[in-house]
């Protein structure tokens, strides 16, 4: 299956956002496709961003992001709120 345009791009930005360290910028990304695959429906794809968000709040900063994407699509959070 073919990736569309706009997530093929997704993947370039988040590549260079991780080159450059910039961890809001990629908190950000993340967060919008999250958005993006809640509206498409697609579950999975979700699932897995939110692990990325959760990697990316391991040190504390955006652990609130990590909590608002299960939301968009309709999920629970599994173990509670990680932010403070």
């Amino acid at each position: 299956m073919a990736v569309p345009p706009g997530l093929e791009a997704a993947r370039a930005l988040r590549a260079e956002i991780r080159d450059t360290g910039i961890t809001a910028a990629e908190a950000v990304l993340e967060l919008v496709l999250a958005f993006h695959h809640a509206v498409q429906r697609e579950e999975d794809k979700v699932r897995a961003v939110i692990d990325r968000l959760r990697e990316l709040a391991r040190t504390g900063d955006y652990a609130y992001y990590a909590d608002i994407a299960p939301f968009m699509a309709g999920l629970r959070l599994p173990n509670g709120s990680s932010a403070h």
